[in-house]
């Protein structure tokens, strides 16, 4: 399997786990797809696979539970017109979330051969003087 495929796979599933109807439970399982994909993704290019460090890299380097996230998934339980329309942009920010952290991780795979966050001293020489 191509890491596109992988990537298009788990950005799906995540989307659809947006749709269960257990407070909190939802964002739980769309982590837990997210870091599916970062192992799956590390088989692929052969890299040692971490689950902290890819639990850093998915609540880190995007933001992880962002507000917005929180918001759209709490919306849904404020009333009862709200249930049925609050899935909709829970299921579309997760799906767009997980595909960009797929992109993320490959191109930090591609570059780095790991999919952990950037050590100090790989930042430094990037970082304006």
């Amino acid at each position: 399997m191509h890491a596109q495929e992988v990537i298009v796979r788990h950005t799906s599933m995540a989307g659809v786990s947006m749709v269960i109807p257990v407070p909190l439970l939802d964002m739980v399982a769309s982590m837990s797809v997210q870091i599916r994909m970062a192992k799956k993704l590390c088989g692929i290019y052969g890299a040692e696979f971490n689950r902290g460090a890819a639990r850093d890299v998915i609540s880190g380097i995007l933001g992880g539970f962002s507000s917005g996230s929180i918001s759209a998934t709490a919306l849904r339980y404020l009333s009862f017109a709200s249930y049925f329309a609050g899935p909709l942009p829970s299921v579309g920010l997760s799906a767009a979330y997980t595909y960009v952290l797929g992109e993320v991780l490959l191109e930090r795979l591609i570059a780095t051969g790991r999919i952990d966050l950037p050590s100090p001293a790989e930042i430094k020489p990037h970082c304006l003087k």
